[in-house]
Protein backbone atom coordinates (compact mmCIF):
# COMPACT_ATOMS: atom_id res chain seq x y z
CA UNK A 1 0.00 0.00 0.00
CA UNK A 2 2.98 2.26 1.30
CA UNK A 3 4.64 1.44 -2.60
CA UNK A 4 1.00 2.68 -4.21
CA UNK A 5 1.13 5.77 -2.66
CA UNK A 6 4.92 6.69 -3.17
CA UNK A 7 3.81 5.88 -6.95
CA UNK A 8 0.91 7.72 -7.87
CA UNK A 9 2.86 10.33 -5.77
CA UNK A 10 5.88 10.68 -9.07
CA UNK A 11 3.42 9.61 -11.67
CA UNK A 12 1.13 12.36 -10.73
CA UNK A 13 4.45 14.89 -10.78
CA UNK A 14 4.89 13.12 -14.96
CA UNK A 15 1.73 13.32 -16.12
CA UNK A 16 1.25 16.86 -15.20
CA UNK A 17 4.85 17.97 -16.00
CA UNK A 18 4.39 15.97 -19.37
CA UNK A 19 1.08 17.48 -20.45
CA UNK A 20 1.69 19.18 -24.02
CA UNK A 21 4.90 19.14 -23.82
CA UNK A 22 7.00 19.37 -27.60
CA UNK A 23 9.11 16.98 -27.99
CA UNK A 24 12.73 16.98 -29.25
CA UNK A 25 15.31 14.94 -29.47
CA UNK A 26 15.70 11.43 -29.94
CA UNK A 27 14.53 9.59 -26.61
CA UNK A 28 14.34 5.69 -26.07
CA UNK A 29 14.24 4.03 -22.79
CA UNK A 30 16.24 0.95 -21.73
CA UNK A 31 16.44 -1.67 -19.06
CA UNK A 32 19.76 -1.70 -16.39
CA UNK A 33 20.86 -5.05 -17.94
CA UNK A 34 20.57 -3.11 -21.49
CA UNK A 35 22.38 -0.13 -20.58
CA UNK A 36 25.42 -1.99 -19.16
CA UNK A 37 25.50 -4.28 -22.93
CA UNK A 38 25.16 -0.18 -24.32
CA UNK A 39 27.86 0.38 -22.51
CA UNK A 40 30.43 -1.97 -23.62
CA UNK A 41 30.30 -1.31 -26.96
CA UNK A 42 30.14 2.73 -26.70
CA UNK A 43 33.63 4.29 -25.26
CA UNK A 44 32.02 5.92 -22.08
CA UNK A 45 33.57 9.18 -21.62
CA UNK A 46 31.74 10.21 -18.31
CA UNK A 47 29.27 9.52 -15.79
CA UNK A 48 27.88 11.70 -12.34
CA UNK A 49 26.25 10.16 -10.05
CA UNK A 50 23.85 11.86 -7.36
CA UNK A 51 23.43 9.63 -3.66
CA UNK A 52 22.43 10.67 -0.33
CA UNK A 53 24.89 11.52 1.47
CA UNK A 54 25.70 11.42 5.54
CA UNK A 55 22.70 12.55 7.72
CA UNK A 56 25.78 14.97 9.09
CA UNK A 57 28.01 17.24 7.42
CA UNK A 58 28.03 19.28 4.26
CA UNK A 59 27.01 18.31 0.84
CA UNK A 60 30.03 17.70 -1.09
CA UNK A 61 30.67 17.29 -4.36
CA UNK A 62 33.84 14.46 -5.51
CA UNK A 63 35.83 13.35 -8.55
CA UNK A 64 36.54 9.63 -8.91
CA UNK A 65 38.57 7.62 -10.82
CA UNK A 66 36.68 5.53 -13.22
CA UNK A 67 37.91 2.84 -15.44
CA UNK A 68 39.07 4.82 -18.27
CA UNK A 69 36.91 7.33 -18.16
CA UNK A 70 35.84 9.93 -15.85
CA UNK A 71 33.35 9.59 -12.84
CA UNK A 72 31.94 12.57 -10.61
CA UNK A 73 29.86 11.49 -7.10
CA UNK A 74 27.53 14.45 -5.99
CA UNK A 75 26.87 13.09 -2.30
CA UNK A 76 23.87 15.41 -1.10
CA UNK A 77 21.72 15.96 2.03
CA UNK A 78 18.71 14.93 0.38
CA UNK A 79 15.35 16.08 1.42
CA UNK A 80 12.62 14.03 1.24
CA UNK A 81 10.16 14.10 -1.83
CA UNK A 82 12.18 17.90 -2.63
CA UNK A 83 12.77 19.04 -6.14
CA UNK A 84 16.42 20.07 -6.62
CA UNK A 85 17.43 21.36 -10.21
CA UNK A 86 20.01 20.62 -11.49
CA UNK A 87 22.16 21.15 -15.13
CA UNK A 88 24.80 19.50 -17.03
CA UNK A 89 26.96 21.95 -19.74
CA UNK A 90 29.60 20.97 -21.76
CA UNK A 91 31.25 23.77 -23.89
CA UNK A 92 34.55 24.49 -24.99
CA UNK A 93 36.24 21.04 -23.61
CA UNK A 94 35.11 22.08 -20.48
CA UNK A 95 31.83 19.90 -18.38
CA UNK A 96 30.04 21.92 -16.03
CA UNK A 97 27.90 20.20 -13.25
CA UNK A 98 25.72 22.10 -11.12
CA UNK A 99 23.24 20.44 -8.53
CA UNK A 100 21.56 23.01 -5.68
CA UNK A 101 24.39 25.24 -4.51
CA UNK A 102 27.08 23.05 -5.68
CA UNK A 103 28.99 23.14 -8.68
CA UNK A 104 32.11 21.13 -9.98
CA UNK A 105 33.39 20.99 -13.58
CA UNK A 106 36.19 18.90 -15.76
CA UNK A 107 37.78 18.17 -18.94
CA UNK A 108 36.33 15.14 -20.29
CA UNK A 109 38.77 15.12 -23.23
CA UNK A 110 35.88 15.59 -25.83
CA UNK A 111 32.29 16.15 -26.02
CA UNK A 112 29.71 13.34 -26.25
CA UNK A 113 27.74 11.99 -28.85
CA UNK A 114 24.81 10.50 -27.09
CA UNK A 115 23.84 10.90 -23.34
CA UNK A 116 21.97 9.10 -21.06
CA UNK A 117 20.28 9.27 -17.64
CA UNK A 118 19.47 6.41 -15.32
CA UNK A 119 17.92 6.13 -11.92
CA UNK A 120 17.71 3.09 -9.59
CA UNK A 121 15.41 2.44 -6.19
CA UNK A 122 17.10 -0.38 -4.03
CA UNK A 123 14.32 -0.41 -1.05
CA UNK A 124 10.37 -0.75 -1.31
CA UNK A 125 8.90 2.90 -0.50
CA UNK A 126 11.61 4.98 -2.46
CA UNK A 127 11.64 6.45 -5.82
CA UNK A 128 13.65 8.39 -7.89
CA UNK A 129 12.13 11.08 -10.42
CA UNK A 130 14.13 12.92 -13.09
CA UNK A 131 12.33 15.67 -14.81
CA UNK A 132 11.22 18.61 -16.71
CA UNK A 133 14.28 17.77 -18.76
CA UNK A 134 15.59 20.26 -21.30
CA UNK A 135 18.35 19.87 -23.96
CA UNK A 136 19.91 23.33 -25.70
CA UNK A 137 16.44 25.24 -24.21
CA UNK A 138 14.38 22.52 -25.44
CA UNK A 139 11.96 20.11 -23.73
CA UNK A 140 12.82 16.90 -24.39
CA UNK A 141 8.91 15.74 -23.60
CA UNK A 142 10.00 12.49 -21.92
CA UNK A 143 11.42 11.66 -18.06
CA UNK A 144 13.30 8.80 -16.14
CA UNK A 145 11.53 7.51 -13.11
CA UNK A 146 11.73 4.66 -10.78
CA UNK A 147 9.76 3.40 -7.98
CA UNK A 148 11.35 -0.14 -5.79
CA UNK A 149 12.28 -2.15 -4.72
CA UNK A 150 15.09 -3.30 -7.12
CA UNK A 151 14.15 -1.44 -9.81
CA UNK A 152 15.62 1.20 -12.38
CA UNK A 153 15.13 2.99 -15.56
CA UNK A 154 17.54 4.41 -18.02
CA UNK A 155 16.64 7.12 -20.58
CA UNK A 156 19.12 7.04 -23.68
CA UNK A 157 19.23 10.43 -25.01
CA UNK A 158 20.04 11.73 -28.79
CA UNK A 159 20.48 15.03 -30.23
CA UNK A 160 22.11 17.02 -33.03
CA UNK A 161 25.80 18.16 -31.57
CA UNK A 162 26.28 16.94 -28.87
CA UNK A 163 30.07 16.38 -29.30
CA UNK A 164 30.54 20.32 -29.63
CA UNK A 165 28.44 21.98 -27.00
CA UNK A 166 25.60 20.90 -25.40
CA UNK A 167 22.89 21.99 -21.76
CA UNK A 168 20.74 19.37 -20.15
CA UNK A 169 19.01 20.72 -17.20
CA UNK A 170 16.24 19.28 -15.33
CA UNK A 171 14.87 18.50 -11.34
CA UNK A 172 15.54 15.14 -9.82
CA UNK A 173 13.29 14.19 -6.93
CA UNK A 174 14.42 11.34 -4.33
CA UNK A 175 11.55 10.42 -2.02
CA UNK A 176 11.20 7.70 0.19
CA UNK A 177 8.82 6.56 3.39
CA UNK A 178 10.64 5.48 7.04
CA UNK A 179 14.28 5.57 7.33
CA UNK A 180 16.52 7.23 4.39
CA UNK A 181 18.05 4.93 2.37
CA UNK A 182 21.88 4.01 2.04
CA UNK A 183 23.76 5.88 -0.55
CA UNK A 184 23.67 2.78 -2.90
CA UNK A 185 20.28 2.14 -2.26
CA UNK A 186 18.75 5.44 -3.87
CA UNK A 187 20.45 7.50 -6.92
CA UNK A 188 20.50 8.86 -10.42
CA UNK A 189 23.09 9.27 -13.18
CA UNK A 190 23.55 11.01 -16.17
CA UNK A 191 26.31 9.77 -18.41
CA UNK A 192 28.10 10.63 -21.99
CA UNK A 193 29.37 8.07 -24.39
CA UNK A 194 31.05 8.83 -27.58
CA UNK A 195 31.81 6.26 -30.75
CA UNK A 196 30.48 3.01 -31.10
CA UNK A 197 26.63 1.87 -32.88
CA UNK A 198 23.75 4.34 -32.14
CA UNK A 199 21.25 3.12 -29.10
CA UNK A 200 18.53 4.46 -31.26
CA UNK A 201 19.41 2.72 -34.32
CA UNK A 202 20.05 -0.63 -32.79
CA UNK A 203 17.13 -0.59 -30.34
CA UNK A 204 14.87 1.07 -32.67
CA UNK A 205 12.25 3.53 -30.46
CA UNK A 206 11.00 1.24 -27.93
CA UNK A 207 9.50 3.44 -25.62
CA UNK A 208 8.56 7.30 -26.15
CA UNK A 209 6.18 8.93 -23.25
CA UNK A 210 5.08 12.06 -25.28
Amino acid sequence: MKVRSLSQILTAVLVIALCNAPAWGDTIHLGEAQLAGMLESEGRLFEVSGRLGEEEGAPELELLNGSGFLQASALFQWRCNHEERFSLIYENGLLEFRIGQLVLAFEPGSGPDELYLACHAELEGSGVTLNDLELNGSRLGDSCWTVGPDSGDVLWISGPDLSSRFELSGTVNLAWIGEAPGPEDLSFVLGGTRGGTSAVSDWGRLKRRF
